[in-house]
């Protein structure tokens, strides 16, 4: 039997997620992370996240589900190594920042066992998120001058983000880049404002010998030339025939995916994925370049068992 480690917080959430992996057969064991107190934070009352009533909320939960329960007890270290890094960066006069601390405690906790892997919108998509896409498309289609300022600002927050990662132990970067969709902008808008931005992401982590991932929502058919020789170590897709992209790639990057999140692992049963990731494996296998793995982020109601029957592909191909 399959066994599932459920981190439980006395909330609706986790709970129900609890029911439905032990619904699903699995052998699952609870547990709940007790962080601080409330007089560390400052609060008096009892029902806050991590209160000693939230804990007995999940044991209740775990009893009524009929699975063991453990409670881990790392208020000490929280208090250390975040809350106390937390006072001291305020108290300097900086911004706390945790992710960093985070990274480089996993850094030092695995060595080079695992692969830390900084994660950020590319600076196309961050300029439209920050004035709103719609916006954003209109200042392209009427040659704002606007949008060159824009996109340098974006430009520079992106590398800066990135940057603090891999200084803290990060040895990858991985960019998202959805508004530079084939569904929302042309060939000539992507080869024109958005290519330059990527490769100045790519000339920037060549000289620390940092490999750069890329992804592009939706239809990506006409980015797989323009990208040969951007720099990419590899690129992300979900809806393009995956022959095609190996032999346009021609090897300049590796091509990961290339299975929709929707159409494939949420809305398939789990033979059928696992017989399309096998084609998927045969369709590749000469040729090399090749992750397999969901072209986007995975839809909350994923079956478990469409996770594992990809899983299973892969492991005995």
């Amino acid at each position: 039997m399959n066994k599932a480690l459920i981190a439980l917080s006395g909330g609706v959430d986790s709970s129900v997620a609890a029911y439905l992996i032990k619904q699903r057969g699995f052998d699952c064991v609870g547990i709940t992370m007790k962080l601080f107190t409330n007089e560390d934070i400052g609060i008096n009352k009892g029902k806050t996240c991590c209160s000693l009533d939230d804990v007995e909320d999940a044991r209740s939960v775990a009893y009524m589900l009929g699975i063991p329960f453990y409670v881990f007890n790392f208020t000490e270290d929280f208090k250390k190594q975040v809350i106390g890094r937390f006072i001291d960066a305020y108290q300097n006069g900086r911004t706390p920042n945790p992710c960093m601390e985070t990274t480089r405690l996993l850094r030092r906790m695995t060595g080079d066992e695992k692969a830390l892997v900084a994660i950020s919108f590319a600076p196309f998509s961050l300029a439209a998120m920050l004035l709103g896409v719609q916006q954003y498309m209109e200042m392209l289609l009427d040659e704002d001058d606007g949008i060159d300022e824009l996109s340098a600002f974006a430009l520079d927050m992106t590398i800066r983000f990135t940057q603090a990662f891999v200084d803290a132990g990060a040895e990858i970067v991985f960019v998202c880049d959805p508004v530079a969709s084939g569904d929302l902008i042309s060939p000539v808008v992507f080869e024109e404002h958005v290519l330059p931005l990527l490769r100045q992401i790519t000339e920037t982590y060549e000289k620390q010998n940092v490999p750069v991932m890329l992804h592009i929502c939706g239809n990506t058919a006409a980015r797989l030339e323009p990208l040969c020789g951007s720099g990419f170590a590899s690129f992300s897709l979900d809806s393009v025939d995956l022959r095609t992209a190996l032999d346009t790639s021609r090897g300049h990057y590796t091509i990961m995916g290339n299975m929709s999140p929707s159409a494939v692992i949420l809305q398939m049963k789990s033979n059928a994925i696992e017989a399309h990731c096998r084609k998927l494996i045969d369709e590749a296998a000469d040729d090399g370049h090749f992750i397999m793995m969901p072209g986007c982020d995975l839809g909350p109601l994923t079956p478990i068992e469409n996770v594992q029957a990809m899983v299973n592909a892969a492991h005995n191909k």
